[in-house]
């Protein structure tokens, strides 16, 4: 007969499959219960975590579909107690839903940061400290008249009704209050016999002076636990010490295995003798360490009361002793291993190698580099990052014979990998380090800024120059296949990351004599023929031993030079991007992976095209280079590609044809699970859209870009898919309270991503105070000109001319100033003076940016706001007429200009007439309103 516990978890879960079902879920969805409740009873503990990390964004996406719909009409106030308990994933979980979720409140209470298992626990809890909608409280020792209250709550047996206060006293001094221990310090009294109840009901000791060292020996939880321990039947002491190695949460039969050599006790043993063990348990476990958990069906679960009590029995036994269970545990696992399960067992056999002898730092080294390609595999940045960073440990630590078995190229990769992982999630300068040690391996480094840098760099343009004359010769003009159809079949397929090119997890052996930078010397020679795909990772490092080619070499330089330029233009460090991108390129050869060779060329041709040279061909020429490299057999490089033109088409003004190569970003980036890529174009998407197309198209996209970037924490996204919502709400006098919600939201995630200090914050930064300057003339909200117009001041001359996207926030701030001039003369001096100030600094930035198509119409735009402020009506106008474009595909940047040149009363070509016209194709809902309010 099912227990009751057994009933109650088979109807939450028909409820659950309910709720996915209201929620318009996969109804297979509700497998995931099992992360959260039973988890996998036929796993250990450590491979249930492992289980519950890879599917915790798919959980996590379900959790707060519930939460959004549940808080769509009322608040909710999520209560945490005793949050120093919570494990790493489940902080991770929390704060993501904490930051999606803008109507949910989070209440928590905990102990002082010492009690915290983790760094990383306390670092997170942190973050969610600092939420808006969080509120914690710090649960400090209880008071002395606290603990005379809990004494008695303890007390088993006869009934107590008041507590000497000398007891209390003592008990108090020597706890500090702490439940945990006063609970022990009871538990102790009581079992020595040297209490005493007084016929009234008063607990007391026989001698006032009574000294409770007697009971343990001192009052930690270490000493608490031993006392306890020490009192336990022998055999029940050896049973917790293998449990605890095993793990938290333990199956039985595992430690009857490792005790008695019986395997799979519940299968060989009757019913009956198997329930008389598991009574025998209980029974001998008088203090309560282990709690009986679920009958799954490989016999039943324990788990650890908690994990002080298991690391305290854990760290009872010798080192030795220790080591031993590891190894018998780490080798029971290999038996079950294969390449189905691996996935699943990895982690756990790691961990138990990790823990015995030194002598075994080859199984060390192999199954942590199994985890880190794996995870790298799976996109699971964090794991990624720490377990290469763990290989890079291990080899630190090894002899000289286990050393010669690792290869350069092989610690090259490492780093590489490990280089990628960083950049994906915002490390820059730990990425760029690991990256550049991984050129180093390879013979290559970079200058040092300054002469030496510039000389290097005119010798890579000279050589580049040449090469291109020969390398576009009558080159074909590539066709263009479908990126969409390239990718269709593979819809369903895993495993498309940057780990998956060809030479990422190559073992070959480097001769120590070549190195990347020789290899155009001796690119003519005969290469001989060597089969560069990967090695099955279970393989151990030394069968995989094969003679490196300069192929390879020069693969795994291109590679590390493709994500380094990409950790420089994220830095904003455009020299050193561009002399990557050169080197790259002036190293590739015939027999050059060609993935590589591709996402140099669409980094190149982005390069060219923000330069703004006098080519203007060149740039074309670099793209379609690319894309006639690219072989559609790398995911992440066909999408790098294609945003890439995206951005370029967007450059040039061409907004029909980037909208339509966005539409493939958004495609692939969701075949890809890339996030940053599809916060992207979706943010350039939402842009475009804005300038172009009816604003109840431009709101959709800023409102998925919204969603998508609260349920994934992107927050950047979230600040743009903010400032979107906004800008298109703006002029619809029923969305007031949305724009507001939105503000707020804006400036909450806004001051989350300043926090972290690793994003270029420019373009969010002009885009955030521009929309507060502008917001105020059609809501309520608090305006403050002089302070956002003093930070503009600030902030636009730091804008270098690659950071193109920093005009984004120019046209509102345009929209903004015009506002203020024609809602009448501007009295204050001060405001006078910073409005021309910041329309000088505008001026000149987008001057710098020439490879932005938009950066003539901007610049005239703030010349013509300049001279109105002055009253210099017709010059501002003549200013305004330059700009205009009757081709231009940005209509709200000529619906700005005209509906100027209409106000400024020197209408001479009907501008009122064809901002009417521009209004009516943007589908906006005030006229002139939505452009420049009236009082």
């Amino acid at each position: 007969m099912d227990s009751p516990e057994a009933d109650s978890e088979e109807l939450f879960s028909i409820r659950f499959k309910m709720v996915l079902d209201k929620l318009e879920c996969n109804e297979n969805q509700a497998a995931l219960l099992q992360l959260v409740t039973r988890q996998h009873e036929d796993e250990s503990d450590a491979i249930a975590q492992a289980h519950l990390r890879l599917h915790a964004r798919d959980l996590c996406a379900i959790l707060l579909k519930m939460l959004n719909t549940l808080t769509a009409h009322n608040k909710i106030i999520m209560m945490i107690t005793e949050a120093h308990y919570v494990d790493t994933l489940s902080w991770d979980l929390l704060l993501e839903l904490a930051v999606a979720c803008p109507r949910l409140a989070i209440f928590s209470y905990a102990r002082p940061e010492s009690t915290y298992e983790s760094k990383e626990n306390r670092r997170i809890y942190k973050l969610i400290e600092q939420l808006p909608r969080s509120r914690s409280l710090l649960l400090t020792g209880l008071s002395q008249e606290e603990t005379s209250s809990l004494i008695l709550a303890t007390w088993t047996g006869h009934t107590i009704t008041s507590v000497d206060p000398k007891i209390a006293e003592s008990i108090y001094k020597r706890t500090d209050g702490n439940p945990f221990f006063i609970r022990s310090l009871v538990l102790a009294l009581k079992e020595s016999g040297q209490c005493r109840i007084s016929p009234t009901g008063a607990l007391t000791t026989p001698d006032a002076s009574f000294d409770f060292d007697k009971l343990v020996l001192g009052y930690d939880n270490q000493s608490i636990i031993l006392a306890q321990f020490d009192r336990l039947d022998r055999n029940f002491q050896l049973f917790l010490k293998v449990a605890s190695v095993l793990g938290q949460k333990f199956a039985l039969d595992d430690v009857l295995f490792f005790l008695t050599n019986t395997p799979g006790a519940s299968e060989q043993l009757d019913k009956k003798k198997y329930a008389q063990i598991i009574v025998g348990l209980q029974t001998t476990d008088k203090y309560g360490f282990l709690q009986r958990e679920s009958l799954g069906p490989d016999g039943q679960y324990f788990i650890f009361k908690s994990a002080v009590v298991r690391k305290c029995i854990y760290n009872l036994m010798v080192h030795n002793q220790r080591q031993q269970i590891h190894l018998l545990i780490a080798q029971f696992l290999e038996g079950k291993i294969n390449e189905q399960n691996k996935h699943r067992y990895v982690v756990p056999i790691l961990d138990h190698y990790m823990n015995t002898s030194a002598k075994y730092q080859n199984k060390r080294l192999l199954y942590t580099e199994m985890a880190a390609n794996y995870f790298s595999e799976k996109e699971s940045n964090s794991d990624s990052i720490k377990y290469f960073k763990q290989l890079l440990e291990i080899i630190e630590d090894i002899s000289p014979e286990e050393l010669k078995q690792i290869t350069s190229l092989q610690v090259a990769n490492w780093h590489r990998e490990l280089g990628n992982a960083l950049l994906i999630k915002d490390e820059l300068s730990e990425a760029e380090q690991h990256l550049l040690a991984s050129l180093k391996i390879m013979g290559v480094t970079l200058p040092e800024p300054g002469y030496k840098f510039k000389w290097a760099m005119y010798k890579q343009l000279r050589k580049r120059a040449v090469l291109n004359k020969t390398f576009f010769q009558d080159r074909p003009v590539p066709q263009e296949e479908d990126y969409t159809q390239s990718y269709v079949a593979r819809k369903g397929a895993s495993g498309y990351s940057l780990s998956n090119i060809v030479t990422s997890n190559s073992k070959d052996k480097k001769p120590e004599s070549t190195s990347a930078v020789q290899l155009e010397k001796n690119a003519g020679e005969k290469e001989s023929s060597v089969n560069i795909l990967p090695k099955p990772v279970a393989i151990s490092p030394a069968q995989q031993i094969i003679r490196d080619t300069r192929e390879n070499i020069l693969a795994a330089t291109q590679h590390a030079l493709v994500i380094l330029a990409e950790v420089f233009l994220k830095q904003s460090n455009f020299p050193s991007h561009d002399y990557t991108v050169l080197l790259g390129l002036n190293l590739s050869t015939e027999k050059s992976t060609e993935v590589h060779i591709s996402r140099l060329f669409a980094l190149g041709a982005l390069s060219l095209k923000l330069r703004g040279g006098k080519d203007t061909i060149l740039p074309a020429q670099y793209m379609e280079a690319a894309v006639s490299f690219d072989q559609r057999v790398d995911i992440h490089t066909s999408l790098k590609l294609v945003v890439n033109g995206a951005s370029l088409l967007l450059l040039g003004g061409q907004l029909e044809a980037c909208n339509n190569k966005l539409e493939v970003v958004s495609y692939l980036s969701g075949m890809a699970g890339d996030l940053q890529s599809r916060v992207f174009g979706l943010h350039l998407k939402a842009t475009l859209q804005t300038h172009s197309c009816p604003r109840e198209t431009a709101l959709t996209t800023a409102r998925v870009l919204y969603t998508l970037s609260s349920q994934r924490e992107s927050r950047i996204g979230k600040v743009w898919g903010c400032y979107h919502i906004i800008q298109n709400l703006l002029g619809d006098k029923t969305a007031v309270d949305e724009i507001l919600l939105m503000v707020k939201e804006m400036k909450e995630a806004y001051s989350l991503c300043s926090d972290q200090g690793k994003i270029n914050m420019l373009p969010v930064e002009i885009a955030m105070e521009s929309t507060l300057i502008l917001v105020p003339h059609f809501t309520k909200f608090p305006k403050n000109l002089n302070e956002s117009l003093t930070k503009l001041c600030d902030l636009i001359p730091r804008i270098p001319f690659f950071q193109w996207l920093s005009f984004v926030g120019m046209s509102p701030l345009a929209l903004a100033l015009n506002a203020e001039i024609f809602q009448g003369p501007i009295e204050d001096a001060e405001t006078l003076k910073l409005i021309q100030l910041v329309c000088d600094k505008a001026n000149v930035a987008m001057k710098s940016i020439k490879g932005l198509a938009l950066h003539g119409p901007i610049r005239r735009m703030f010349k013509g706001i300049k001279l109105m402020a002055v009253k210099k009506n017709k010059a501002a106008a003549k200013a305004w007429m330059k700009a205009n474009d009757e081709n231009a595909e940005d209509l709200l940047t000529q619906a700005t200009i005209h509906s100027a040149i209409a106000i400024s009363g020197e209408d001479t070509k009907d501008s009122a007439g064809k901002v009417e016209d521009i209004i009516r194709d943007l589908h906006v809902k005030a006229k002139f309103a939505v452009l420049f309010p009236q009082n």
